[in-house]
Formats: structure tokens, sequence, C-alpha cells
């Protein structure tokens, strides 16, 4: 379990710090790419390298340090004095529509759903790599 934590805290300093060394002046592409899906095949595949007995627990465990990385990066990404500029750098309006980032990275429900994502993907991926699919029936 140690070798799993460690392997996590290393993966989550390697991609939150390049996001907060590159900030703002970041593409809103490698804004997503950093944000959720580097820490999502980090976590994959330090999941599926270093096995833990209690799967759920391991992949708890990896999903509450990339929560807590991408808390500490959201908060410094907020509190850069150019975030409302790269806010409206990247919001696109089409008619009635608009897209674009919400100023509150940190918010409670980002990292419920930044901790849900991972947690259930690592789960799951878990759950495929056991490979018994005796239970389900083929029509």
């Amino acid at each position: 379990m140690y070798r799993k934590i460690l392997w996590s805290l290393i993966s989550t300093l390697i991609i939150f710090g390049t996001g907060i060394y590159l900030n703002v002046s970041m593409s809103l592409l490698m804004f997503a790419v950093i944000s959720y899906v580097l820490p999502l095949m980090g976590n994959i595949v330090i999941d599926y390298y270093v096995q833990t007995e209690n799967v759920l627990i391991g992949s708890g465990i990896i999903s509450t340090i990339t929560t807590t990385g991408y808390a500490i990066f959201a908060i410094l990404m907020e509190n850069n004095i150019n975030f409302d500029g790269f806010i409206r750098q990247h919001t696109y309006r089409s008619g009635n529509m608009t897209m674009g980032l919400e100023p509150g990275l940190a918010d409670m429900s980002q990292l419920i759903f930044v901790f849900a994502l991972n947690l259930s993907v690592l789960y799951f991926i878990q759950y495929l790599s056991r490979g018994d699919f005796s239970h389900v029936r083929r029509k």
C-alpha cells in the first residue's frame, strides 16, 4: 500500500506541478488534460501495476491524493491575478449557447466530481482486469 501511495504522490506532484508552472498560459485543451486526463491515466497505471489487497481502499486512497492535488492546483489557479482573463479567453459564445470554464475550480461540487471520476474509473478498470465474467449470460 505504501508503494501505491508513494507513486501516487510522485505522479500528482509532477502533473499538477506542471500545471501550476504553466498556470494561466496554457490552452483550454492543456488545462483539461492536466486537470483530468493525465491524473486519471497516471492513477490507472499505478493502480494496475501496484496491487493492493483491498481494491476499493487502494483506489480510494489514490483518488483522495489526486483530489487533494487538484484542489491545490485549482486554488493556485483561482488566486492568479490573470485568472479572470484566462476564463474570458476560453469562453466561447454562439447565439444562446455559451461554453467555457466556471470560476469555481475549487468548489466542493468540483472536488466531489474529481474524486468520483477517479474512484469510479479505477474501480471499473479493476473490475474488468479481474476477467471473471462467468456470471454474465449471453442470449
